[in-house]
């Protein structure tokens, strides 16, 4: 099963999965904020007998939202393995037209100094801080075989993520006007 938070991990993957011959359950709750609980939930899913490990993508401030989740997981050993994408806090709001307020990083992004792999260290959860696809795959396939939760810590930057993201939303907007006979 896949968890994947609200805000941008949905957007991403909405953007960039492919059809699968093999039904995959993708599990998005929706908390007063977008990302209340997230980790709660993906370490539920994970306790469904005869599911199995589930891969939770989430950002940083949903982490934080729900240490608590955190620190239940690891209690119940859930096996859960949550991938956090650590932009610095609150990277969706450069995709939208408020980016262009002044004083836009103190009032919109929420930012964040949270060392996302040492606090999921303290409190006794393995941790991968990863830093490339290669490394990320090992982490992974490790993650995947653990008996309780993992935490796979990817730091990117917002403004490189912003542009890739929009060149990928480009590109997919190409390719489907042009299998289209050029017509949006």
């Amino acid at each position: 099963a896949l968890s994947v938070a609200s805000s941008m991990p949905v957007r991403a993957l909405d953007l960039v999965a492919a059809p699968r011959a093999e039904a995959l359950e993708v599990f998005v709750s929706r908390g007063a904020n977008g990302i209340d609980g997230t980790i709660a939930t993906a370490a539920g899913v994970a306790l469904v007998p005869r599911r199995g490990a589930n891969v939770a993508l989430l950002g940083d401030l949903a982490f934080r939202h729900d240490i608590g989740g955190l620190l239940a997981a690891r209690e119940l050993r859930a096996p859960v393995v949550l991938v956090v994408v650590d932009n610095g806090g609150g990277g969706i709001f450069e995709f939208l037209p408020v980016a262009k307020v002044a004083d836009f990083e103190r009032l919109f992004l929420t930012p964040q100094t949270t060392d996302i792999a040492a606090l999921a260290a303290g409190v006794g959860v393995v941790v991968h801080d990863v830093n490339d696809p290669a490394h990320f795959r090992r982490a992974l396939s490790l993650a995947m075989g653990s008996k309780g939760p993992t935490v796979i810590v990817a730091r990117v930057d917002r403004h490189e993520n912003v542009r890739r993201y929009r060149d990928t939303l480009a590109a997919a907007s190409e390719a489907a006007i042009a299998a289209n006979g050029g017509r949006p």
